[in-house]
């Protein structure tokens, strides 16, 4: 039976999709609360689908930022007449507003046997009292955010079983190559994967020259001449190049993600080096860098310093967030993060 009758008010915590279809094929859906903690959007749609597809009634989605305490408080107080269950969805749940985690705090000490309560959002909504206290009763996954050269590896092999659902192969190298072009965000890889299936048509097998033809470049050789830019403190310089690749039809997440693949690369290469080691420990995890390139990515990663890494990386995420919600454009934002990273 895919849905039960009683209210889910005992704490799970997950951590990733598998454990979440998992439990969802052990014991079903129940009414209760589910909490979606994931930086990455398509990460929320996807961990949220799987639990949506099994809600027999209907199903309402608000956006945090729009969403309004009484709106709320009718949609909780709803009783369904033909239907076992039926859900309410709060997307973006880091931007609740307090009057809404008031109503929501109420809620949690006697609610509605018959509803899935399903927020999403990234983690900065774990510091709400609110995520504690659902933590304390509900369902939570959490997906952590994993290290640059864990994602790297993680992303070939996502990006290999997308191809393998459609019929088609891509080797790791060139799943390599489609995020070096591309950028990490699964959602823009998704798209430009699905480009690459209408290009190859019946072809099996995606090689680097279907990805050169049909994906937006975003060229190596700039990537790195804007990380260097900015690790040398030339901000002017990093603007410009940062400019230059919107001008080319580079999106400005897109374009951050690549900042911040570069910050990570170079906060490890530099935490390898403090920690005692040498630049041969930083070889064996980053191959392609060899001789004098090797040098100056070392001297440049420890000159900038962990802390000014992780302020980097910080205020990439927060402009990341505030083009998402629609606070400021690419042109003000775009100098904005070069000017804080730069300097």
């Amino acid at each position: 039976m895919e849905c039960g009758w009683f209210f889910r008010r005992y704490r799970v915590r997950l951590e990733n999709i598998v454990a979440l279809e998992g439990q969802l094929k052990k014991e079903g859906l129940s009414p209760g609360v589910f909490w979606i903690f994931a930086k990455e959007e398509f990460d929320q749609k996807q961990a949220a689908q799987k639990i949506l597809q099994k809600v027999e009634g209907d199903i309402t989605t608000f956006s945090a930022d729009k969403l309004r305490a009484d709106e709320l408080q009718a949609e909780l107080d709803t009783i369904p007449f033909f239907y076992p269950n039926f859900a309410v969805h709060i997307t973006q749940a880091e931007n609740l507003k307090s009057s809404v985690r008031k109503c929501l705090e109420l809620y949690f000490k006697s609610p509605n046997q018959q509803l899935i309560l399903l927020l999403s959002g990234t983690q900065a909504a774990a510091k709400f009292a609110l995520a504690k206290a659902a933590e304390s009763i509900g369902t939570i996954l959490y997906l952590a955010e994993p290290k640059p050269w864990e994602k790297e590896r993680m992303l070939n092999q996502w990006l290999q079983e997308q191809c393998k659902k459609e019929g088609k192969r891509i080797s790791v190298a060139s799943a390599q190559r489609l995020q070096q072009q591309c950028g990490r965000a699964k959602e823009h890889l998704q798209q430009e994967l699905e480009k690459l299936f209408c290009y190859v048509g019946d072809a099996v097998e995606i090689y680097d020259s279907d990805i050169d033809a049909v994906c937006a470049q975003v060229h190596e050789e700039t990537i790195w001449e804007l990380g260097d830019a900015i690790l040398r403190g030339q901000g002017g310089k990093a603007l410009s190049v940062a400019s230059s690749m919107l001008t080319d039809g580079v999106a400005l997440p897109a374009l951050i993600a690549q900042i911040r693949s570069q910050l990570q690369t170079n906060f490890r290469i530099c935490s390898i080096l403090n920690q005692g080691g040498s630049g041969l420990d930083v070889m064996k995890e980053f191959p392609y860098l060899k001789g004098k390139l090797l040098d100056m990515r070392c001297n440049l990663a420890q000159a900038y310093g962990l802390k000014r890494f992780h302020r980097a990386l910080i205020t990439s995420m927060e402009v990341e967030l505030k083009f998402k919600n629609s606070v400021g454009t690419a042109d003000t934002l775009l100098p904005l993060l070069i000017a804080k990273v730069s300097r």
